[in-house]
């Protein structure tokens, strides 16, 4: 399929071939079609140009609802730069992005006094209220708006964790996504008559790149619920019909889960392929997945840098190699030494990479930049091999990054983070083993002199200044971080070094709502023995799963938890408390 030169140009093309093709499709299965696309970017970009803004500017975008998410970073790449966001960032982040990037304007349909819109106003950014959505098409051919971005136009601008605190700056150019898109059609012969159910948040280059841009730009369509659950997931497949779905191993858990609760019911779907992202994928939940849709599940791996995918597997009958992320897709690949020098098959090395849809340096980052780009090539920082057919295997993540769950988290920032505390000396981040996220995240805090902050303290601080996938399930206080022979801080190992602190001592439930939310936690985790000391995240839990126990602590107690309120109390007996609290708030209130 010959690609045009930008987004705009492609999506006006397929708009003009088949007007009333499917493009985007709700959970609820309402349906915009490619005229109808057209007609709501046009809408965007009528707003933009009374609101005075130029091609070329940057728009952040925060957007809740899948559709809606989709149609704001639609219009704005087409027309100008899309920063979409996080509507979950910390303050602490949401300053440094408006900050660094000084966009001419926030585009969002949250509440004004919401944390994005706020921390926008604070930094003199204007807030345009994003529409309703409607469903319509334009007969107005006078007022249709006519694309005209070129191929070097920054359509996109992401921001990606590295090794020190402050976030890389990435801008992808429609030439960076029309290659990804091209590279994605290649490796699952993506065409015409394919949907994909795209689960992903619209804020990673996974869910942009992979699950939105490359099936709508190939001619297909999208499926975009406005939140992932994975019980509701299996009915979309049965109802929508969609020929393949991408989502990051958590998911693909989630999903095998909810399909071993039907007790072996059998799923009616449409699915081709499975495609996973961003993570390792567990063999063992691979081979369920396989087992129960009958469809091969296509393992990749990426990263923002090239644009989301860099290698994948083949679609059957080529072969698939177990433990491999596939061949180089697009793009060509090299082992190298620390030297730069190629390395042999089968010798373990950094993983480096060019192509078109990798970047050529990070954004107004020249240290940056030159610590990973040379003569062409980007220094991945993930260690790996190549065997003698082209296969590669990853062993090792990028530097210093912890991987949870598919979120790449830079341990240093959150010690930066938790070192604005006024009550710790010293910290340490590092990586724990996790059963569902395949690694979690914890930290070592040392006091300062006379403090006496808890755990808890801590992590209510870190959801104030990061992300909440950046806030750490356990914080230890210690008398003095572990160290090595250069008396360093040690990072690497510390997770064994500390099981027995990291490890609680089984207490029972002791009360009737810690009994009752224990046996929840017991069902949704599939475990026994969860006592009043246990942390939901350590012992199996991810925001996926958490989802399941508001949902069954909705039908226990009547009580509507939110996640934030669990995520923020990860312990047993502290979610019992809440919960209990709940219950006399709304006794009190009915009583009056």
């Amino acid at each position: 399929m010959t690609m045009s030169k930008s987004i705009p140009a492609r999506l006006a093309l397929l708009a003009t071939q088949s007007e009333t093709s499917p493009a985007l499709i709700n959970s609820q299965g309402t349906i915009w079609t490619r005229a109808q696309l057209q007609h709501q970017m046009s809408a965007l970009v009528a707003l933009f140009m009374d609101a005075g803004i130029q091609p070329g500017d940057r728009i952040a975008t925060a957007a809740i609802g899948g559709i809606t998410a989709a149609w704001a970073f639609l219009g704005t790449a087409c027309y100008a730069t899309a920063v979409p966001l996080n509507v979950r960032l910390g303050k602490h982040d949401l300053d440094c992005v408006f900050a660094d990037l000084k966009p001419a304007a926030l585009l969002t349909n949250l509440d004004v006094d919401n944390s994005v819109s706020v921390a926008a106003v604070k930094f003199g950014v204007r807030v345009l209220k994003l529409p309703d959505l409607a469903i319509s098409a334009s007969t107005d051919h006078e007022n249709r708006w006519t694309p005209h971005a070129s191929p070097a136009d920054t359509a996109l601008v992401l921001h990606t964790s590295g090794t020190t605190s402050a976030p890389k700056r990435v801008a992808l150019t429609h030439t960076h996504l029309l290659a990804s898109v091209e590279n994605i059609r290649a490796a699952i012969d993506l065409q015409p008559e394919d949907r994909c159910l795209n689960p992903m948040p619209l804020f990673h280059s996974h869910g942009l790149v992979a699950g939105l841009l490359a099936p709508l730009l190939t001619g297909g369509s999208v499926v975009l619920p406005d939140a992932f659950t994975a019980s509701e997931f299996l009915g979309l497949l049965a109802h929508l019909r969609p020929t393949w779905y991408t989502a990051v191993p958590a998911m693909h858990q989630a999903i095998v889960h909810a399909f071993e609760n039907r007790r072996d019911q059998a799923v009616d779907h449409a699915l081709r392929l499975i495609r996973s992202a961003s993570a390792p994928l567990p063999p063992s939940v691979m081979e369920q997945l396989e087992r129960h849709f009958k469809v091969p599940v296509i393992e990749t791996y990426g990263m923002t840098e090239a644009t989301n995918q860099i290698t994948s597997n083949l679609l059957p009958p080529r072969v698939r190699k177990q433990g491999s992320a596939g061949t180089p897709i697009g793009m060509e690949l090299k082992i190298i030494d620390s030297h730069g020098c190629s390395q042999l098959p089968n010798v373990t090395g950094e993983v480096a990479i060019r192509g078109d849809s990798v970047v050529a340096e990070y954004e107004n980052d020249p240290e940056a930049t030159a610590n990973a780009f040379s003569d062409g090539w980007l220094r991945t920082g993930d260690t790996g091999y190549v065997d003698a057919d082209g296969y590669v295997y990853l062993v090792g993540r990028g530097k210093e990054l912890i991987n949870r769950g598919g979120e790449k988290i830079s341990p240093r920032a959150v010690e930066a983070a938790l070192l604005k505390h006024p009550a710790v000396a010293e910290t340490t981040a590092f990586a724990v083993p996790h059963p569902t996220l395949g690694e979690d995240l914890a930290a070592v805090v040392v006091l300062c002199p006379g403090s006496t902050e808890s755990e808890q303290a801590f992590r209510l601080h870190l959801f104030d200044h990061v992300a909440d996938h950046m806030v750490p399930s356990r914080i230890l206080i210690l008398d003095a971080l572990p160290k090595g022979p250069t008396h360093k801080p040690v990072r690497i190992g510390l997770a064994e070094l500390l099981q027995d602190q990291l490890t609680t001592d089984y207490t029972p439930p002791a009360t009737p709502f810690e009994c009752k939310l224990a046996e929840i936690w017991s069902n949704v985790l599939d475990t026994t023995g969860v006592g009043r000391e246990d942390d939901f995240f350590l012992v199996g839990g991810d925001s996926l799963s958490a989802i399941r126990v508001i949902s069954r602590v909705r039908r226990a107690f009547g009580i509507d938890a939110s996640l934030e309120e669990l995520s923020q109390l990860p312990v047993l007996k502290d979610q019992a408390a809440l919960l209990l609290r709940h219950a006399l708030d709304g006794t009190l209130r009915s009583s009056s």
